[in-house]
């Protein structure tokens, strides 16, 4: 607020000749100055947020004009093996992408899914993230990263299919390998099972479940009552593993599916 006794003397007033000003005058000029303080320190929100969204959409439209709709890509190098009879397709950690620590999580999902030919699982989507340079981001709140796996499915950009995430382009190349016999086997840290199945089912049904309702619920289901009665570890086990890989998340301590986040990085 403006102080009185830094008001000039009416002699030094008049030195101004023309220009009058009272403390009433200071205080307002003062308050607006505030405003405006206010009023740039929100446009500079904005307008970081706005540069976030229009590198993710660059970096989107650059992927989608080499996976748009139609186009069945060749199918390069095949990384495959012997199993039982069956050729079997192999995936090879993801490689020949670049992150920075300005990237978006949209954007750095983008690149490593697209950096592998045949879709990559939800757990090495998540350590391709924490060995890049988001890694400390998402250490610190990992829910920008599970925005943005919601988003890029919701707006049909990748797909989720036996336990992997696939671009477009992924897709159709593993359509064609199918068609002629290969095999795509899901990860061996798949968390498809009878009860990550149901907790997955129940938290669809009605999200924002407290974990510990979610494991009465399958005590009392008969197919797991035996197992998880009295001790009732492996269930609290399945639905940490299922928030880790990404087919559920927690938020402030409730439990939500996967595409019920709609907002976020």
């Amino acid at each position: 607020m403006y102080d009185d006794r830094k008001m000039p003397s009416p002699s030094q007033m008049s030195l101004y000749s023309g220009f009058a000003v009272t403390p009433a005058d200071v205080e307002k000029w003062e308050s607006e100055m505030r405003e405006l303080g206010v009023q740039l320190e929100q446009l500079h929100k904005r307008r970081a947020l706005l540069k976030k969204r229009v590198e993710a959409a660059a970096a989107l439209f650059s992927l989608l004009e080499n996976d748009g709709p139609g186009i069945v890509p060749e199918v390069g190098s095949i990384n495959a093996e012997e199993r039982d009879g069956k050729r079997v397709i192999s995936h090879p950690p993801p490689s020949g992408y670049a992150i920075s620590a300005d990237s978006t999580f949209v954007d750095a999902v983008l690149r490593i899914v697209d950096a592998c030919q045949f879709g990559i699982a939800l757990p090495d989507i998540r350590q391709a993230i924490l060995d890049s340079a988001l890694g400390d981001r998402f250490r610190t709140s990992e829910k920008g990263y599970y925005h943005a796996i919601s988003r890029l499915q919701k707006r049909g950009i990748l797909f989720r299919k036996n336990g992997r995430m696939f671009s477009q382009a992924a897709l159709a190349r593993l359509a064609q390998l199918e068609a002629k016999g290969w095999v795509d086997e899901p990860p061996i840290h798949s968390s498809r099972s009878p009860m990550n199945d149901a907790i997955i089912t129940l938290v669809t049904k009605e999200p924002g479940l407290m974990p510990g309702e979610v494991v009465r619920r399958l005590q009392e289901d008969p197919r797991f009552s035996q197992m998880l009665n009295p001790r009732n570890t492996s269930a609290y086990n399945a639905i940490a593993r299922l928030v880790e890989d990404a087919q559920i998340t927690k938020r402030d301590g409730l439990l939500h599916p996967i595409s019920n986040d709609t907002d976020g990085e």
